[in-house]
């Protein structure tokens, strides 16, 4: 019987341009103003003829809400509508939409300017005192940045400090930002310090390189030095029996000159030789005549002769 008057009394209500939708779990749907929404109701305005009515629903029940004004307009709604309630000369009145404001963190304009009425009203009144921020200090109501003036703090860098050690405060924190200065400085010297190690190193490992392509072709060349002593060796070997044979040629040559400048090659050409008879088996048949070998040269002989050597060599050319 409640649910068909319920029924009956929304047939009654008449549409308003511009309402909101409102959705419920059991497909139903209702076309109403929300002037309240929180976790527990959903409270639908509705227009009668010449008059409001308000229906509150439980959460719960309702699916969603197709608004055709934002949350935010709506809650802007009811303030207003909350202000022209207000009673100008109540405390509690103003205190009371104050704590509404207070709900909603767009409204801090409106709550403070509300805490102020009441102020005006009430100024021993604690609540707004304290929602302003005001503490009583020696019996007077001042704000807590006053208060802790009077009472000999001092506000530095966001932090208040007994006026006392400020000074002592000041001179630390001075002493600190020198320290941290001078340990940044350090730091950057370290830096620079470490970028020269390593420069050095790497230097240092390029020579190390270089030392040893240099040693290696060090070592090279002294394989090539002991290959051509070597060859100078064979070259030396190879070559004495060229120099016997010159030294014996010039030996001989230097005897027929000085056979020559004593005049004693015309008698032994003119000497008859010497016959060995009793070398002749046969008896009757002369030998043959024979020279002595001439002796080896001397190490004197054998360097003037190395040196005589390019000389002969263009003579016979």
């Amino acid at each position: 019987m409640k649910r068909i008057i319920v029924c009956a009394l929304l047939l009654c209500l008449v549409r308003t341009a511009g309402a909101d939708l409102v959705y419920f779990h059991d497909g139903s749907v209702q076309e109403g103003k929300v002037v309240h929404q929180d976790e527990q109701a959903v409270v639908v305005s509705y227009a009668l003829h010449g008059g409001e009515v308000q229906i509150s629903y439980p959460a719960e029940k309702i699916e969603r809400i197709e608004w055709k004004q934002t949350p935010q307009e709506v809650r802007r709604e009811e303030y207003e509508r909350l202000l022209a309630n207000v009673d100008p000369d109540s405390a509690a009145s103003w205190l009371a939409l104050a704590q509404w404001c207070g709900q909603d963190k767009a409204f801090e304009e409106e709550r403070r300017r509300a805490y102020r009425r009441v102020l005006d009203i009430d100024p021993d009144n604690e609540a707004a005192r304290a929602a302003l921020g005001y503490v009583r200090h020696e019996g007077a109501w001042m704000t807590e940045s006053d208060a802790m003036v009077a009472r000999g703090y001092v506000l530095h860098n966001g932090q208040w400090v007994p006026g006392d050690q400020y000074a002592d405060i000041v001179k630390a924190e001075a002493q600190r930002a020198e320290a941290a200065a001078r340990e940044k400085e350090l730091q950057v010297q370290l830096a620079q310090a470490r970028a020269r190690a390593e420069k050095a190193e790497q230097q240092l490992r390029d020579t190390q390189a270089e030392t040893a392509e240099l040693e290696e072709r060090i070592a090279e060349l002294q394989y090539r030095i002991e290959e051509l002593e070597d060859l100078d060796r064979r070259v030396i070997i190879l070559r004495q029996p060229y120099r016997r044979h010159h030294l014996l040629r010039r030996r001989i040559r230097r005897n027929l000159d000085s056979d020559k400048e004593s005049g004693t090659i015309g008698e032994r050409e003119e000497a008859p030789s010497r016959i060995d008879d009793t070398n002749d088996p046969a008896g009757g048949k002369p030998a043959e005549l024979t020279e002595p070998d001439p002796p080896e040269p001397t190490d004197k002989e054998a360097v003037e002769t190395e040196e005589d050597e390019p000389a002969e060599a263009t003579e016979q050319e």
